[in-house]
């Protein structure tokens, strides 16, 4: 089930999810239907937002400033109001969403793609992502399809630079932070220095985690 530690305090919610996604302002999931769901925090439960959801459900959920949903087609949807909308044909394995409404998307055979400045398009950048991390449309990270190596977009120089580490899957928080689960399902927030540059994090009662979804560098939800 889902956790939020703030600080060394971990408090479990009730409810299993397949995805999870959080913004300092919202937390969204999925359940094990495909069905996406909004947590709510005063009854302590899972608000569902069906509305246009498509046959099959979602089995990726993104957030940020917006909301993004892959479909078990793996095409990309948006939220738009309470109604979630296909956005374009185009089919990904994963997606990510920034504090500034940026997208990036990792194509469904390969190629990774940023929905463009319009807003009504998508753009494609070198790369192949099996997960996908996303701070603000100058920032961005992702996990290679094959390896589980990282790299973090330059902005300048307008490519994909190489950094240490192997993870499954990658998520950024509001604040900056990257936190990533590896193949053992173990917790790490990156530090980016010469000696440890990823930190690994640890929360009593909770040893083995599938996803992480950071508010921030004291506030954390994940999937055990």
């Amino acid at each position: 089930s889902p956790l939020l530690p703030p600080g060394p305090v971990v408090d479990t919610v009730p409810g299993r999810l397949l995805d999870i996604s959080a913004t300092p302002d919202a937390v969204w999931g999925l359940l094990d239907s495909g069905d996406p769901v909004r947590w709510n925090a005063t009854t302590r439960t899972w608000d569902p937002v069906t509305a246009g959801l498509p046959a099959g459900g979602f089995d990726k959920i993104a957030a940020g400033k917006g909301v993004w949903a892959l479909s078990t087609e793996k095409d990309a949807y948006r939220l738009e109001g309470t109604t979630w909308q296909r956005f374009l044909d185009r089919q990904f394995r994963c997606i990510a969403v920034g504090t500034d409404g940026s997208v990036f998307a990792g194509g469904r055979d390969d190629g990774i793609f940023r929905v463009a400045q319009d807003g009504s398009s998508w753009e494609e950048i070198d790369g192949d992502a099996k997960d996908i991390a996303v701070v603000n449309r100058n920032r961005a990270w992702h996990v290679w399809e094959n390896s589980r190596t990282l790299s973090e977009w330059n902005a300048q120089k307008n490519e994909w630079e190489d950094r240490p580490g192997e993870l499954g899957q990658i998520a950024a928080a509001a604040d900056g932070t990257i936190w990533g689960v590896n193949a053992g399902g173990d917790l790490f927030r990156w530090t980016g220095t010469s000696t440890v540059s990823w930190a690994k994090q640890a929360y009593p009662g909770a040893e083995q985690f599938s996803t992480v979804a950071p508010v921030s560098e004291n506030e954390v939800w994940a999937i055990t």
